[in-house]
């Protein structure tokens, strides 16, 4: 292909882009705004003018879960709050260990400290995207830097995308606990794009903090020959479980592997929970 044809295919690119962004995400938005109460414009109008906010949807469960793990008890957790009368849904023992460092300030300001923890971290995960999309972009020939225009391009269309995704600033908007592992995917993508089979792993093994159950990647890994990918993920995940186990004991972990084999048989009752977006970040 000649030189001379990429920096047109790069612009229709990202104009391309720019035009699904805009009717996707803007377009659409306003017809439904005169049949639905609330679009995803509303929650992105709050992601921008609300970093500190008091939702709590995950940030009170893991709180309860510390309290109760911190106080005398008799149970296990999920025994408590799972397979209880409440039947909280089970967050994994190693999720609390990154709340745990806050739990000490008052339940007020511990929430909206996670919050803005969250906000940075979507602020942050629209930076790494904008790289992803500045490396699968057409390159200018003889190895020359984007134009600026291009960057710029990039970034607008990196925040566009991320303020116009629903389960994000939706999850914002409630205080929930996949923000985490969308920045972790991003930052994966983005190590996947330059090639770091190491670092992909270390991020596949920090989403198993709050996923536990992708780490069957590491099996992937194995069967794709994937020495470097595997060790990153195996490291990581197995560093942290191991703080985890010794923080929260063994009967805890094995529980929370029978509070999951209880939801596999089961269906989920809430609707917006029944969806790939859903499966995959929440």
């Amino acid at each position: 292909m000649g030189a001379e044809k990429l920096p047109g295919m790069r612009h229709r690119a990202g104009l391309s882009l720019l035009a699904f962004l805009l009717l996707n995400g803007f377009v659409l938005n306003a017809f439904l705004s005169f049949v639905c109460e609330y679009t995803v414009l509303d929650f992105s109008r709050f992601f921008l003018t609300s970093p500190l906010h008091a939702g709590e949807d995950s940030w009170k469960q893991i709180a309860q879960a510390l309290d109760y793990l911190s106080s005398p008890h008799t149970r296990t957790l999920y025994a408590q709050v799972f397979f209880g009368p409440k039947k909280q849904v089970p967050i994994s023992p190693t999720s609390l260990l990154l709340l745990e460092p806050l739990h000490r300030l008052p339940y007020p300001k511990m929430v909206k400290t996670a919050n803005l923890i969250s906000w940075v971290a979507i602020v942050l995960s629209s930076f790494f995207l904008a790289l992803i999309l500045r490396k699968v972009l057409p390159r200018p020939p003889n190895g020359s830097r984007l134009p600026v225009s291009d960057k710029a391009l990039a970034l607008g269309l990196a925040f566009g995308f991320t303020l116009t995704f629903y389960p994000l600033v939706k999850s914002f908007e409630v205080g929930r606990f996949r923000l985490g592992s969308i920045l972790d995917l991003s930052w994966l993508s983005g190590s996947g794009c330059l090639k770091k089979k190491f670092l992909s792993g270390v991020f596949i093994g920090l989403i198993c903090i709050v996923k536990p159950q992708l780490g069957l990647f590491a099996l992937w890994g194995l069967l794709r020959g994937e020495r470097r990918f595997t060790f990153g993920l195996a490291g990581t995940a197995g560093a942290v479980g191991a703080v985890s186990l010794a923080r929260f004991g063994w009967a805890n972990h094995v529980d929370y592997l029978r509070a999951l084999s209880h939801m596999t048989k089961h269906g989920e009752s809430y609707y917006a929970n029944q969806s790939v977006t859903a499966s995959s970040t929440g």
